[in-house]
């Protein structure tokens, strides 16, 4: 498992840092879906080998997170009520 240093020296790659190959595609990770969550969760881990930074196929991705943004539910409920 990645420990805290880790993961902020990882979220503070830049996406010009790596070139695509270097990228893990997450379309190829594969998951126990028997394991427990907490197993499933360090196997990601361990294969994407950076959280923030991968690729899906040939697209490179960056994760960041905003502190004051609003929750993922607060997100999905107003993308809901929009679309009714």
């Amino acid at each position: 498992m990645k420990r805290e240093n880790d993961l902020i020296e990882l979220k503070a790659q830049k996406i010009g840092d790596l070139s695509s190959d270097e990228l893990t595609d997450i379309t190829k990770i594969m998951l126990d879906a028997d394991s427990a969550p907490t197993e499933r969760v360090c196997e990601f881990l361990r294969q994407v080998q950076n959280p923030y930074l991968f690729r899906v196929e040939e697209i490179p991705v960056k994760v960041v997170f905003s502190e004051n943004a609003p929750t993922i539910q607060e997100s999905l409920a107003k993308l809901i009520r929009l679309s009714n």
